[in-house]
């Protein structure tokens, strides 16, 4: 599958600007699909291109927008890429491309070394799963836009890393995949259980007679009258 075209995220918006006040800023750009989310003082752009994209972001993060007619914002807007779809909101967007097709003998440094040419690397890995299997390479770029540009030039191509009479397959690592493979199953917990007191058994109350009447003033013989003059 296709790996989906760069989003950004517009926040921050003065409330009351218009759909049309934000494709006046935007398609200059190469923005299309761009939508205003009423009352969130938001908005979402596609881009053709990552280029495209980390160019805008570059340029409008902290900018005023419309602010002529809604008055001037503190901050200015937010402006970055939009979270990804299918991993956990804020992930972090990384400029990762996936290499297959490599010949066995390719090294890490002549993968990184051929794709020096379009950009800063800042990582760069071989893997295979096992000794028989065809490896696959990993490399990171600083941008998107320097990512792009080696998967343009690289894939498809019959080169000098590729397997003999084959062509390279390079294109955006996939993101969510790779969340997905971190997430093992949930190990059971090495905590030992609560450990439950044991129950008191407490004797069956001990056999009682009748029971006690309370106090009555009923109860009590009056005092016999004393005759009169006796003292």
């Amino acid at each position: 599958a296709s790996h989906p075209l760069p989003e950004i995220f517009l926040g921050r918006l003065p409330p009351g600007l218009s759909v049309g006040e934000v494709e006046d800023v935007l398609v200059p750009y190469g923005a299309h699909n761009i939508r205003l989310l009423s009352g969130k003082n938001c908005a979402f752009a596609t881009f053709d291109s990552w280029a495209a994209a980390e160019r805008a972001i570059a340029e409008l993060n902290g900018a005023q927008i419309g602010s002529a007619i809604h008055g001037e914002q503190a901050e200015g807007i937010n402006v970055k890429l939009a979270d990804l779809k299918g991993v956990p909101k804020g992930t972090p967007q990384n400029p990762k491309i996936f290499i297959g097709g490599i010949r066995a003998q390719v090294t890490e440094s002549e993968v990184a070394d051929e794709c020096k040419r379009f950009g800063e690397v800042t990582f760069s890995k071989i893997f295979a799963k096992n000794s028989a299997a065809l490896p696959c390479a990993f490399v990171t770029f600083a941008t998107f836009t320097e990512a792009e540009l080696c998967i343009n030039e690289l894939n498809g191509t019959e080169h000098r890393l590729a397997l003999d009479g084959k062509t390279l397959n390079v294109r955006l690592a996939d993101a969510a995949k790779g969340q997905a493979a971190s997430q093992g199953a949930r190990q059971p917990s090495s905590q030992a259980p609560a450990q439950v007191p044991p129950q008191r058994s407490f004797p069956a109350p001990a056999a009682m007679g009748p029971p006690i009447m309370p106090y009555s003033m009923a109860a009590v013989a009056p005092a016999p009258a004393m005759a009169p003059g006796v003292s």
